[in-house]
């Protein structure tokens, strides 16, 4: 049988190509086939959109599909609401919209998400990710190609099909060089997992280096930058888990297993229950009573997971509290489901055998026996035991020696007590190896979905037609920002932020002159040129149609003024090539904000929007004096009113002695 991303492309090809004919069926059925131009036509939500609560979002797209939309309006409407399902964990909503409103052939992210998703069977899934994959080369994104093999390397480690798993990560990786970090440090941290659940000792150590190699370069980048970013933080913290259950079930190093796991942020509600349970035992392996008993305790006070199934956690807790001598109770593993993780089922009947009571030893006798026989067994020899050297790693001594043992253990049942000692240690044996192969596959699952996460909220904060930043990213960025600025200042340092808002001069009638295209074109450029005139720490947004906003930190007043002078030489220095032979002059205006202006208390209380309108202000002015120039507001009086200074002519307050600016304006 063909396995794997090379071998079975022609098989899976010609199975994509009648899917995908399908769904381009139902997509043109319910959407009359949206294409890019209607989306990027249609007006920006609104700006107060952004600030809403979770719940506030959702009611409110969901109002306006109510005022009858346009065919375009509701697919934008629809797809937005399932992407704040999946960022807030609610995916039991996000499936009834993909199946009514399909995301369209070049709405990548979005097909993306609906796979995600999908309750569709094993094989149709491979299918959908493989012409994602082929789709996503095409067009020449490289981010999603990846996610998309990442996510199907994924899928199949789910099904035990290793060795394709494997194959899909090599593939993955021919493109590392063209992805961002994020997705690459997935790759990485996935593949260290299959190393560490497949791997002998060799293969295991070297999961747990590439781990740690991760976390450094984390921790480096982290030292670098004075706020870290929440995805650092949140990566950092999936690996120490990772780390510690690794040692815990895998490696069997329990004193590690604790040093990983009190790294873990003991506020974070989704990890905090899980590592206190996979503490307690780790705690219970070494014979520490006390620590593992306050631990357990804990574990039933904290709240368990909101965005994760973890209802195996409380088997384990009776696990321990059976291992412990508190109880004898495990009512909560004789009544687990069919749908329970394997492993769940598999370390339960393993301590029932290992119990010093008969009749919970014999049940765990029976029950295993019959999960063998009606799961173990006909899985094994469903499958073929291949070879992953491409990838450095070779199961096929492991699997022959874990399939011996458990036919081995199907003998022993018939002389269980006679052959007690060697019964328990090798049924303990092959528990084992199952157990590190399944809860592995949990842990890439967790990371799977914060990926994905990040890479739709970093869709949602990019303007889509200059790939800037858009208000949404600004308003969650700007306190941040002010913040620091008031603190240093605070602490007599010098450090001050600039406010620079400024828009492309004359710009209604380069598109009544030559059409919305050519408009297009000088917003590509003209954001191109500008952006690279900033540096990596600037907050460079497209704040609607043609205007702009930069948030810049800088030392001095001169550097403020440097600024300004640095965005219209990057526009005036030579004209716009805009294709088909043609070249404009292009120019623009701007209008800045130095922050602080002035010192007082009451300077707290001064938000964005206030310094927004005081950088209108300065850009007004610039645009009725001459346009193509610059006027800086320096500073402004302690006894001026901001209200009134943004409401009127800056020239007035000018004259008043209320307000000191700086301009590039030629003076007759």
């Amino acid at each position: 049988m063909m396995s794997g991303v090379a071998a079975g492309w022609v098989r899976k090809m010609l199975l994509s190509i009648m899917l995908y004919t399908f769904v381009l069926c139902a997509s043109a059925q319910s959407t009359n086939e949206v294409n890019t131009s209607d989306l990027d036509n249609l007006y920006p939500l609104p700006k107060e959109y952004g600030s809403l609560s979770y719940e506030e979002q959702v009611r409110a797209l969901q109002a306006r599909l109510q005022r009858n939309p346009s065919v375009a309006e509701k697919y934008r409407l629809m797809r937005e609401i399932a992407i704040q399902h999946y960022q807030n964990g609610e995916i039991k909503h996000i499936l009834p919209i993909c199946e009514s409103n399909p995301p369209q052939s070049f709405d990548l992210h979005f097909r993306l998400l609906c796979i995600d998703v999908s309750d569709a069977d094993y094989q149709d899934i491979i299918e959908v990710l493989l012409l994602l994959y082929n789709d996503a080369l095409e067009k020449g994104n490289i981010e999603v190609a990846v996610q998309s093999l990442s996510y199907l390397a994924w899928k199949q480690s789910s099904n035990g099909d290793i060795d394709d798993a494997f194959q899909s990560y090599e593939q993955a990786l021919l493109h590392a060089e063209h992805v961002s970090t994020p997705v690459l440090n997935d790759i990485t941290l996935n593949l260290a997992t299959l190393y560490i659940m497949y791997g002998d000792e060799k293969y295991k150590n070297r999961g747990i280096a590439l781990n740690e190699e991760v976390i450094r370069r984390l921790r480096t980048f982290r030292k670098k930058e004075s706020e870290p970013t929440e995805y650092v933080e949140e990566v950092l913290q999936n690996i120490y888990f990772n780390l510690g259950v690794a040692y815990t079930l895998h490696l069997f190093n329990f004193d590690k297993a604790l040093k990983w796991f009190d790294l873990v942020d003991n506020e974070d509600p989704e990890l905090i229950q899980s590592v206190l349970v996979f503490s307690s035992l780790a705690h219970a392996e070494l014979g520490e009573i006390a620590q593992a008993t306050e631990k357990l305790q804990r574990s039933f006070k904290v709240p368990e997971s909101e965005l994760f199934k973890t209802d195996y956690l409380k088997c384990y807790q009776q696990i321990i509290q059976i291992k412990l001598k508190l109880s004898k109770q495990i009512e909560h593993c004789l009544q687990l489901k069919e749908s329970t993780p394997l492993e769940v089922k598999l370390d339960v009947y393993s301590r029932m055998v290992e119990a010093d009571h008969m009749s919970l030893r014999d049940a765990g006798l029976s029950a295993f026996y019959e999960l063998y026989t009606e799961v173990l067994r006909p899985k094994l020899q469903l499958k073929s035991i291949k070879s992953a050297s491409n990838a450095e790693l070779s199961r096929l001594q492991q699997e022959s020696k874990l399939k011996g043992k458990l036919i081995e253990k199907e003998r022993e049942l018939k002389r269980a007590e006679q052959e007690k000692g060697a019964s328990q240690t090798q049924l303990a044996f092959a528990i084992s190896t199952i157990l590190l192969l399944i809860l592995m596959i949990i842990i890439l699952q967790l990371r799977q979905k914060h990926k994905l996460a990040i890479q739709f909220e970093e869709m949602s904060l990019r303007d889509r037609l200059t790939s800037l930043y858009n208000r949404r990213y600004f308003e969650q960025n700007i306190e941040r920002e002010l913040k620091i600025a008031k603190r240093v200042n605070r602490e007599h340092l010098n450090h001050s932020l600039g406010i620079y808002l400024f828009d492309i001069d004359h710009f209604k009638k380069i598109n009544d002159n030559y059409g919305h295209e050519i408009g297009d074109r000088v917003l590509i450029e003209f954001s191109r040129r500008v952006n690279m005139s900033t540096r990596d720490t600037d907050i460079l947004v497209r704040w609607g149609g043609e205007e702009f906003v930069l948030v810049s930190r800088f030392q001095g007043i001169h550097d403020f003024h440097l600024l300004a002078d640095r965005i219209l030489e990057s526009i005036n220095r030579e004209e716009f090539d805009l294709g088909d032979n043609l070249t404009l002059n292009v120019s623009c205006t701007v209008g800045a904000m130095h922050y602080p202006f002035y010192t007082r208390a009451t300077q707290d209380d001064t938000d964005w929007h206030q310094l927004i309108q005081l950088a209108d202000a300065a850009l007004y002015m610039g645009k009725s004096k001459q346009r193509n120039c610059w006027v800086c507001i320096d500073h402004i009086s302690a006894a001026a009113e901001i209200s009134e200074i943004s409401s009127q002519d800056l020239e007035v307050s000018v004259k008043k002695n209320n307000v000191t600016i700086s301009t590039s304006l030629k003076t007759n």
